[in-house]
């Protein structure tokens, strides 16, 4: 592979960000190395890109994570895309641009963003599930679940896109398939409250008073206030 964007969560996140400066830089050092023939274009490409321009474009990614950390959506915007300018080939300011653009509810920007993120690095796990959460904010649920699906092929130990991939199947009323996720998600992690309460949810909906009972009483023990609510509800005291 070219590149590859993915990083492990232990907890359910709306999105992953871009990356670090040191990983952009192994990328590089590793571009002296031999690379399958499908990522030549992609190798020749970054190497054309003469080398203080490239420390520049990288200034500029770490400027816009800096930024985004702040929660500065728009300035981060501003200087991922000098990144971008300065390197075509940035992946990670892509996905970083993705990002702020998503935090903004910018989501057909943030789609663009992913999806050459994506065209630079189709091992990007990031950027699939970014762009899956972009999609499924869009409501567009079953390419939402396609791109967690391809997160998923990439990388099976990663709670988050499982956890995604089951509100998506939730959003669609299958809600069969999203406790199977939500199942997965905390096999990962037992204290995972956010899946305790979707999944109680969805054992509610799907007509399991029962469990839906028990995941909604572990996700209010937990501190999830909707899953109090729930309860209650489910419980008939509402």
């Amino acid at each position: 592979m070219c590149v590859s964007s993915g990083r492990p969560s232990g907890r359910p996140s709306v999105y992953e960000k871009g990356g670090d400066t040191m990983r952009y830089l192994v990328i590089i050092a590793l571009l002296s190395m031999s690379v399958p023939g499908e990522c030549l274009a992609w190798k020749e490409a970054v190497l054309s890109i003469p080398p203080a321009q490239r420390q520049q474009a990288n200034n500029w990614f770490a400027k816009g994570s800096q930024l985004e950390n702040r929660g500065e959506y728009d300035a981060a915007i501003a200087a991922y895309s000098r990144a971008v300018e300065l390197d075509a080939t940035h992946v990670q300011a892509y996905i970083g641009r993705g990002f702020a653009q998503s935090m903004k509810g910018n989501y057909d920007q943030a789609i663009r963003d992913y999806t050459k993120a994506i065209e630079l690095d189709r091992w990007s796990v990031a950027a699939y599930n970014n762009r899956g959460q972009a999609y499924a904010r869009k409501k567009n649920y079953d390419l939402a679940i396609k791109d967690y699906s391809k997160a998923i092929d990439f990388n099976t130990n990663n709670p988050v896109y499982y956890y995604n991939r089951g509100a998506a199947y939730a959003a669609q009323g299958k809600y069969e398939p999203a406790i199977q996720d939500y199942n997965v998600a905390l096999a990962f992690d037992l204290k995972n409250a956010e899946a305790y309460a979707n999944r109680g949810a969805a054992y509610y909906k799907a007509g399991n008073r029962q469990q839906a009972i028990a995941d909604l009483k572990i996700a209010c023990d937990l501190g999830v206030g909707t899953a109090c609510k729930n309860l209650q509800i489910a419980e008939g005291k509402n």
